[in-house]
């Protein structure tokens, strides 16, 4: 019961908190609130370098930053846009799609295989984000 509170809860405050970020997007423009959001994100993670001290730690950081530039910079900044151009409604409509979208990418570019129980939960959670839409 707890989960099904959790998930519903999860899925309400994404539904509220992408209503907020479409109202900023019309005073800013996406990759400024990007940048403020990463920013900040940055400065909160500041006390964690001070912890690394072997080289390999800093590839791994450096794989990470490359990952966040591409992932978070430009995924996020994409889907900042979409909510301004299209409206929360469609871009949340659309996004319902994304457990089925990861599930089927990870069949197909890294051979994962997903049970039928799998399928089920993907479908259900899909299912349960559009209702709540």
């Amino acid at each position: 019961m707890i989960g099904i509170l959790s998930a519903f809860g999860a899925a309400i405050s994404w539904t509220y908190a992408c209503f907020i970020w479409r109202a900023q997007t019309q005073k800013y423009k996406s990759i400024d609130i990007n940048l403020i959001k990463n920013i900040i994100a940055f400065i909160v993670f500041i006390p964690a370098l001070i912890y690394l001290n072997s080289i390999t730690q800093l590839k791994n950081i450096f794989i990470l930053l490359i990952s966040g530039i591409i992932g978070i910079g430009l995924g996020d900044t994409f889907y900042l846009k979409s909510l301004q151009t299209i409206g929360t409604r469609k871009t949340l409509s659309i996004e319902t799609l994304s457990p089925l979208m990861a599930a089927l990418s990870g069949e197909i570019f890294i051979n994962e295989n997903l049970t039928t129980k799998s399928w089920v939960g993907i479908l259900i959670v899909s299912i349960s984000l559009f209702i709540i839409l």
